[in-house]
């Protein structure tokens, strides 16, 4: 199967956001710039596998253990061998909402052992899956936006662990996912729901395709994982993103009905520096039109903050999906460390999903 999405070049326009001021001798206001990055070439995937994630409504799906309630015409992707060859084997089901992505993995496996909390729950029976969001497939290692995610059953209770995951989401245990494990002789059932924000950038009206792999983990009462079966690759064997398969969301955004969406990225780890700071917007909206940036933000200088602050500024933004480069100089504030929420809207519809949280620092250099 051949896939493709689209990459591309530039065409510019400028704004100026304000944040007012902090202290009469600390002016707070500096220009941006957006520059539109236009669809010009496809990239190909020839040799990826190919899963389907569904629309749902919220709400649809209950969180239970009994898959009975998924749609008839969901599409099953099936593990694909073991390794070593042992006795476990898997098919799993995708489906997703306007809050959440719905995961179910239908596993036989004729004993089921776990005793591992934690990042140690791979060495019993377990899930684990990876989700590249904006599908960059970086190679011999995991991306700075992937996550890794890991199912079980231990101490009594269902576990969403959380290994690999973007600078800034702190938690390993994933907030607000549900988790119904049902454990059946010679048969496991997980059903899973994880909010979208908690799979942040993964935005499914902003881009069709993301990388997708999962394995389940087998142990027969050891203490070590005795074998695993993979639909994919990309974890088990070594963590590499260019080896997962793929997920696709035919039609969200058709069905969804969304009117404005928007991504915001900024480089993982920004060094701290006196030059521009650059960050990417990637913008769905339902017509052409101008679309608001806003942007909630307070800057500290030591220990010392400033009181929150709003700006604004406006793109004229095509129909459909485009990609922005923004550039703000926020040299005049070295040394301080800034911190923003920025977020979309289109006319009186604003964008649905919380806005992220970036900290951008900036600094004076000394000189030599």
């Amino acid at each position: 199967m051949k896939l493709s999405y689209r990459i591309g070049l530039m065409c510019a326009a400028i704004g100026l956001l304000s944040f007012g001021c902090l202290g009469s001798d600390r002016p707070v206001a500096f220009t941006i710039s957006a520059s539109r990055i236009a669809d010009t070439r496809e990239a190909e995937f020839p040799s990826a596998i190919v899963g389907l994630a569904h629309f749902v409504k919220d709400g649809s799906i209950k969180i239970d253990g009994d898959l009975s309630d998924w749609p008839l015409s969901q599409h099953l992707m099936k593990t694909r061998g073991t390794s070593p060859a042992e006795d476990v084997s898997a098919s799993a089901l995708a489906a997703v909402s306007p809050t959440a992505l719905y995961l179910a993995f239908d596993v036989t496996d004729d004993v089921h052992y776990q005793r591992e909390y934690g990042d140690r729950m791979w060495v019993g029976d377990s899930i684990q899956f990876a989700i590249d969001p904006l599908l960059e497939r970086t190679q011999g290692r995991y991306g700075d936006y992937n996550h890794e995610i890991g199912l079980c059953f231990v101490e009594g209770a269902p576990l969403v662990w959380r290994w690999q995951r973007p600078v800034g989401m702190k938690s390993e245990v994933v907030p607000g996912a549900k988790l119904a494990i049902s454990i059946k002789k010679g048969k496991t059932t997980y059903e899973v729901a994880i909010p979208l924000q908690e799979l942040w950038p993964l935005r499914p009206e902003l881009g069709t395709l993301c990388g997708f792999s999962y394995l389940v983990n087998d142990s027969d009462g050891s203490r070590e994982r005795e074998s695993y079966a993979a639909w994919s690759s990309g974890i088990g064997s070594g963590k590499d993103a260019s080896a997962f398969g793929v997920l696709q969301f035919p039609e969200y955004t058709k069905l969804i009905g969304v009117d404005i969406a928007g991504r915001f990225l900024l480089p993982q780890d920004p060094t701290p520096s006196n030059k521009p700071q650059e960050w990417t917007l990637e913008l769905f909206a339902s017509r052409a039109g101008a679309v608001k940036i806003e942007c909630e933000g307070i800057v500290e200088y030591g220990k010392f903050k400033g009181l929150p602050v709003r700006a604004a500024t406006a793109i004229n933004a095509p129909k459909g999906t485009s990609k922005w480069k923004l550039s703000a100089d926020l040299a005049k504030f070295s040394p301080a460390r800034i911190k923003l929420r920025p977020s979309v809207s289109l006319g009186s519809m604003r964008d649905a999903v919380p806005p992220h949280e970036f900290t951008v620092y900036v600094y004076t250099p000394r000189e030599r």
